[in-house]
């Protein structure tokens, strides 16, 4: 990846192709194609760059053979004598080293808890939803119901939070008490709550208008819909509604 382009690897395949068939026809033109191979690699436009960053790296924390060989090739590259051989030496050298490059490693994989939690409500949700169309229940209904309204509630929680994690944010960019900084938060926090409020009085009110009428299916497939636009639409109603507060905050108007 750090040295051979599409050139490169084109000339490769190539390569294959003739040691797929060699005898004594083509050893020369085999001779000639792995010295374009190395050739093309060496003359990439970032080679140079690369090669003498990766070099730093390896000579200052690989082990005794690592630095040498890395000496060796490029001593060989300002020589002009980088040859075929020579990239398999390079890989090599890749493989053991590769790791240099990074001074923080990734965090370890992990996955939330939160995530099972999801899955097993989105089946649920399909299943309930399938086994209502095959036998219509009331009780189906009422546990597809819960299950739309643990989305909702759950994703306006997380609103909650993530709008003030960035109204909290920009106040600590700002030289604030910290007593008028904790009026604020609790301020804004009220705001966000009336608007969680708000959403959820208007999804119950909605259920229960569509099982009064007896269009709670259709009732529930709307809710579903509301559940997925605001969990897409998650990152920017956060982002609008954060600088909104910030903005009354900033103009004295909370």
């Amino acid at each position: 990846m750090l040295f051979t382009n599409k050139a490169s690897e084109n000339q490769k395949i190539k390569i294959r192709k003739i040691e797929s068939k060699v005898d004594d026809d083509n050893a020369e033109l085999l001779k000639t194609e792995k010295a374009k191979y190395a050739s093309t690699i060496v003359s990439g436009p970032d080679f140079d760059q690369m090669v003498s960053h990766f070099s730093e790296f390896t000579i200052a924390g690989g082990n005794d053979a690592d630095r040498d060989k890395m000496q060796s090739i490029m001593t060989k590259i300002h020589k002009g004598e980088f040859g075929y051989d020579d990239v398999s030496g390079l890989k090599e050298l890749c493989d053991n080293n590769y790791k240099l490059l990074f001074r923080v490693a990734p965090e370890s994989e992990r996955i939330n808890t939160t995530f099972w939690y999801g899955i097993i409500f989105a089946v649920s949700a399909i299943i309930l939803r399938i086994c209502y169309e095959v036998e219509e229940s009331n009780t189906l209904m009422v546990f597809l119901t819960i299950i739309n309204m643990v989305a909702v509630l759950y994703t306006l929680i997380e609103w909650h939070k993530s709008i003030m994690d960035h109204v909290d944010e920009w106040l600590g960019k700002n030289p604030l008490d910290k007593a008028f900084k904790g009026k604020v938060v609790k301020k804004v926090s009220k705001k966000a709550g009336k608007v969680v409020a708000i959403t959820v009085g208007s999804i119950v009110f909605w259920l229960i208008i569509s099982w009064i009428f007896g269009f709670n299916a259709l009732g529930n497939d709307v809710v579903s819909i509301v559940s997925l636009a605001m969990s897409i639409l998650g990152p920017h109603v956060v982002t609008m509604f954060a600088q909104r507060y910030e903005r009354d905050v900033y103009d004295n108007e909370t």
